[in-house]
């Protein structure tokens, strides 16, 4: 499917150039510079490359956009997505902004193009070549710069982390005909007992923008990282949960919804202000906390875009995650979710978090009403 939707573009690269003389006619005569990252991805100038080879390059002081044969490819800085048609891809090397240029790795080059990339080494001298099947298309001749004290890290040396997922810390005593939604629920003994046995055993907690800058752009991250991540708003994240972090000096990511602002059971503006001044991470649950799949057009966006400019508003900071009310999503779901400028997204599936799951879809482990210590401790390490 990938390469239907690029071979407009590949053959209009390939009509230009050859009318142009310039399959073999531009054999080292064009020099770019580029990089290794640490590892060893070869970032190119962007710019440079797509304007060679026939795309128009432009920034809209939003994004940069390459369009070229019918097609329209575009991302926004900090973005880990682009766009080609709509369609939202993930980059498998993040772009890095060098001396204002915008570099890009190979990989991006050969996903947009449809062509296939080959580094040449003849004695000091580099040629970077692209090919359509075994037809040489493009040259340019490469000058390695000595940069790769930019890029000593290793992205996503932590690969995978568990994001533990938490409704109601409450005694369930007040309650009754709970029924399945008992799961639902963790009492406030239980969790003060799983953040020590966190603490005893050397894991650190970080937020969900802690996770993505280790694996996405190299931060180094606190040892044995775990995410906590509270859905849904209930006011005993203030009452129960909050103090129990403070007191451990712990942070946590909380998925909150705008539109129960009013009711008495959940968060009030107030208290999730409150909240992130003492560093918890403020993260979007949608306005009202219905299936999106249910929904399209100004409502989706409404419901994806206006939560996050909500919370934005109220608490002063960027809101970079996006968790699906039910777990539920579709591929209009995703589109919007990357449209609105989300950094990632998590679901309701169980499993430990992997740097390659896919930034929209991260599984999430569950923590139950009926979960004891051993239990909770099989769920983090993954023995359960």
């Amino acid at each position: 499917m990938r390469r239907k939707l690029l071979l407009a573009l590949l053959v209009m690269l390939a009509a230009c150039l050859l009318a142009s003389g310039a399959v073999h006619a531009h054999d080292g005569d064009y020099d770019i510079k580029g990089y290794y990252n640490s590892n060893n991805s070869l970032m190119v100038p962007l710019r440079d490359v797509f304007s060679a080879l026939g795309c128009r390059v432009s920034w809209n002081g939003e994004a940069v956009v390459l369009v070229g044969g019918g097609q329209r490819v575009e991302f926004a800085p900090r973005n880990h997505y682009y766009l080609v048609n709509g369609e939202a891809r993930d980059f498998e090397v993040l772009p890095q902004l060098f001396n204002g240029r915008v570099m890009v790795d190979l990989s991006f080059v050969e996903d947009v193009s449809g062509l296939q990339a080959a580094k040449n080494v003849d004695g000091e001298s580099a040629v970077l070549d692209f090919y359509s099947s075994t037809d040489r298309i493009y040259s340019f001749k490469l000058a390695d710069a000595n940069m790769s004290e930019l890029y000593r890290y290793d992205v996503g040396q932590v690969k995978e982390v568990p994001i533990l997922m938490y409704h109601q810390v409450e005694d369930i005593s007040k309650y009754v005909n709970l029924g399945e939604y008992r799961k639902l629920f963790v009492d406030p003994g239980e969790f003060a007992g799983q953040l020590d046995w966190l603490k005893e055993n050397n894991y650190s907690t970080i937020t969900m923008e802690e996770l993505f800058d280790h694996w996405f752009e190299g931060a180094p991250v606190r040892e044995n990282p775990v995410v906590l991540t509270f859905d849904d708003g209930y006011r005993n994240m203030y009452a129960k949960v909050l103090p129990e972090l403070v007191k451990r000096n712990m942070v946590a990511t909380f998925f909150v919804c705008p539109g129960s602002f009013e009711s008495e059971r959940h968060l009030s503006p107030e208290m999730i202000v409150e909240m992130h001044e003492q560093g918890m991470e403020i993260g979007s649950h949608s306005i009202s906390h219905r299936d999106l799949r249910d929904m399209s057009g100004a409502q989706l966006e409404e419901e994806v875009f206006g939560s996050k400019q909500a919370l934005e508003k109220l608490t002063g900071s960027e809101v970079q995650f996006f968790a699906y009310p039910f777990g539920a999503y579709n591929h209009e779901v995703l589109r919007m979710i990357v449209q609105a400028g989300y950094r990632g997204a998590v679901t309701v599936a169980e499993g430990l978090a992997h740097i390659n799951q896919g930034r929209l879809v991260l599984r999430r482990v569950m923590i139950e009403y009926d979960d004891c210590l051993e239990q909770f401790a099989g769920k983090i390490t993954g023995a359960l």
